[in-house]
């Protein structure tokens, strides 16, 4: 069961996003991870490779 709770600005949301840019980063062979520190803030990296057939 996913929970979620208000953002800093007190937005709501469904807790449904990471999930879904997860998802469609792991469907184009890409990676994503994400970098934290405490009281400074946490950072998302997505990595998608580029299409050669473009």
């Amino acid at each position: 069961m996913k929970t979620s709770r208000k953002g800093t600005s007190g937005e709501v949301g469904t807790g449904l996003g990471l999930d879904i840019v997860q998802l469609y980063v792991e469907l184009h062979g890409g990676e994503i991870w994400v970098e934290s520190e405490l009281d400074k803030g946490t950072k998302f990296f997505i990595k998608i490779p580029q299409n050669k057939d473009s």
